[in-house]
């Protein structure tokens, strides 16, 4: 049955990067507020200060904090909340919003896959090599996997050192997380995998023609699945 299976422990860095994140939606950590100490943060959940870390990188690259000199990590607040409000009020109640969205999250991932090709770090390169480690190790979770290929688009709109990237990309997250899930489901998380793989063979051989490819073709995957998952729903009403 596949309602029963093996349930995953969740990565610690995950549990403490949406709890940060969550304090931050709620208004807990205000915006301009500065973030506790790694130390401090590290006693509080009672983790390794490298799982903090972690955290906080991921959360610097959902672009809800900055670190600025000799003030360390400052909350700037949910940047993307306007942009996902405005996409919303665009699409609301209109037939293939969804494929909207993927359509134009196609354009953008194909030139930030591109650029991250040519400007990536070692040290970012390696944070991709970690997430898609992980998602292997998920593969019987989707909803974990759903979370890592995030994750690793996240990573990629990183490395390409343009902050706005982010700011519309973020929304696009948002507002797809039912399309990302039913998608994987339905093309199989192997094959995600084996996309995100060819990718990142692409970014790590600094090869920008070959980075565009793949991940054009890893966004029709998607799309196709979720078309074809959406028909398959279709017919049974």
């Amino acid at each position: 049955m596949n309602s029963i299976r093996k349930i995953n422990r969740p990565k610690l860095t995950d549990v403490v990067t949406e709890r940060l994140s969550a304090a931050i939606r709620d208004g807990e950590l205000k915006e301009g507020e500065k973030l506790p100490t790694e130390r401090e943060l590290s006693e509080q959940f009672g983790v390794s200060r490298n799982v903090v870390r972690e955290a906080v990188n991921d959360l610097r690259m959902r672009g809800l904090i900055t670190t600025r000199q000799g003030a360390g990590s400052v909350v700037t607040g949910d940047v993307h909340k306007p942009v996902r409000d405005v996409i919303e009020q665009l699409l609301v109640g209109r037939d293939g919003a969804e494929g909207e969205l993927l359509e134009l999250r196609q354009t953008l991932e194909v030139r930030i896959a591109s650029l991250a090709a040519e400007r990536a770090t070692q040290k970012e390169i390696k944070s991709m090599q970690a997430i898609l480690d992980d998602f292997d190790a998920a593969m019987e979770d989707t909803e974990r996997c759903a979370a890592l290929d995030i994750r690793f688009h996240q990573a990629l709109c990183h490395a390409t050192h343009n902050q706005l990237f982010s700011v519309v990309i973020e929304p696009l997250n948002d507002l797809l997380t039912r399309v990302r899930t039913r998608a994987l489901s339905r093309s199989g998380l192997k094959v995600a995998a084996a996309s995100h793989r060819a990718i990142f063979a692409a970014i790590e051989q600094h090869n920008l023609e070959q980075a565009s490819i793949s991940m054009n073709e890893h966004i029709e995957i998607t799309t196709k699945a979720w078309l074809d998952s959406q028909a398959e729903e279709d017919s049974h009403d």
